[in-house]
C-alpha cells in the first residue's frame, strides 16, 4: 500500500512530497525521490516525526 502526501514543515524536512509505504506491519517513509527517511509503527507516529 502506498500513500503519497504533500506537507510543509520548517523543521527537519523541507516542503516535499512524502511517500508512505505499509510494509510488514509498519510504515516506511520515503522522500519524493525515493530515498528512505525512517520507519514508524503507525501513520500518526510518522506524521509526528515529520513535524518534529
Amino acid at each position: 500500500m502506498l500513500y503519497t502526501e504533500s506537507i510543509e514543515t520548517e523543521r527537519r524536512y523541507p516542503t516535499m512530497t512524502q511517500q508512505f509505504k505499509y510494509v510488514g506491519g509498519h510504515i516506511e517513509v520515503y522522500s519524493e525521490c525515493g530515498e528512505f527517511l525512517f520507519s514508524a509503527d503507525t501513520m500518526q507516529e510518522a506524521w509526528e516525526e515529520l513535524s518534529a
